[in-house]
């Protein structure tokens, strides 16, 4: 009997904790549509919208597959991929607590970004983007339709979301400055107005068959290697510049425009459409810290070019390193044995 009481009791005190539990969770569950960040299927997403306190505005679009930026300029397929990414990804981690409640709320009032997500026409969802959680591994954000900010993070990400939902247009341009596969090119020049004797122009006249021109007198090069020029033609799948120099001073900027070019290269599609890129040297940054040291350094910087895109609004800064396999002679592309001077 004693036994029977003792299970009875167990079973009343577990029913009470249970009772309890789930009224508690009553309490405490938030509408599935206030808690529902994550977009499961981006690839239907077909149009970004993001729009800060200060009224910068962003539109991404995309059609065909290709992303634009306010329907003007290519976007930049990482930070494209990154943004859907973390639409797909985005988890509540909790709501707001009551005591921070109304400072998250104020401060999300004039620091926030409010993102549409779109679909055919349909907006899928609408999210205000505020700033990182104290301990910075989470981002404070708010569904449209609720008063509850929430504190959301991706799986696996150490750190917060609010650098990926950013409204410059600038910083969301494609920085590609040459993107052709072999087949797509018709002709590739390679002008050193510093050194015109290193000038050429290689023209595609059939898979194994080249025209390759000096610049200078335009006399033919005969004894070419096509592998050698193939191989040279592969280097222009991908060329890219580091950035946009938006504060340089107009004064400067004519400077640098109005002095002799290092390089400039010119490649024609097979539709005989043109892209150029001009780059010219570029002062070292120097140490103010270091002055003493000044009279050491080089002359010019040795990592970076600045470079422009003729019709284009900005300076680029551009990397030799990423401009290294373009810059070639002549000498490089004849055939192996009878090149007396090669370039190094």
């Amino acid at each position: 009997m004693k036994k029977n009481t003792v299970y009875i009791l167990l079973v009343l005190v577990l029913v009470v904790i249970a009772v309890v539990l789930l009224l508690n969770n009553k309490k405490t569950t938030l509408k599935k549509e206030l808690r529902d960040f994550a977009i499961a299927d981006t690839s239907v997403v077909d149009k970004i919208f993001l729009v800060d306190k200060e009224n910068n505005k962003v539109e991404l679009t995309r059609k065909d597959g290709i992303w634009k930026v306010n329907k003007k300029f290519t976007a930049r397929k990482d930070a494209v991929d990154v943004l859907l990414e973390t639409l797909a990804n985005m988890q509540v981690r909790y709501p707001v607590p009551k005591s921070s409640h109304n400072t998250v709320v104020k401060r999300m009032s004039t620091q926030s970004t409010k993102v549409e997500v779109y679909s055919k026409g349909n907006l899928l969802k609408t999210y205000f983007v505020g700033g990182p959680t104290q301990d910075h591994v989470g981002t404070y954000m708010l569904l449209n339709g609720s008063d509850v900010p929430m504190v959301v993070f991706t799986p696996g990400f150490n750190g917060y979301l609010t650098p990926r939902f950013f409204t410059s247009e600038i910083d969301w341009r494609d920085n590609t400055i040459f993107k052709y596969n072999y087949p797509d090119i018709y002709s590739i020049t390679c002008e050193h107005p510093r050194e015109p004797e290193k000038s050429f122009k290689i023209t595609r006249l059939g898979p194994n068959n080249f025209s390759i021109i000096r610049l200078i007198d335009n006399t033919p090069i005969k004894n070419y290697d096509p592998i050698a020029v193939k191989t040279y033609f592969s280097y222009f799948k991908r060329i890219s510049f580091d950035h946009f120099l938006t504060q340089i001073p107009e004064k400067k900027k004519d400077s640098i425009l109005h002095s002799t070019p290092v390089y400039v290269f010119t490649v024609e599609d097979i539709n005989h459409n043109k892209r150029t890129i001009k780059t010219f040297l570029k002062a070292p940054e120097k140490n103010p810290k270091k002055a003493e040291f000044e009279a050491n350094y080089p002359k010019y910087d040795v990592d970076n070019m600045y470079g422009y895109i003729p019709g284009g609004t900005y300076l680029l800064m551009v990397q030799y390193f990423v401009f290294d396999p373009l810059i070639r002679e002549p000498n490089d592309f004849i055939s192996k044995g009878e090149n007396t001077s090669k370039h190094s």
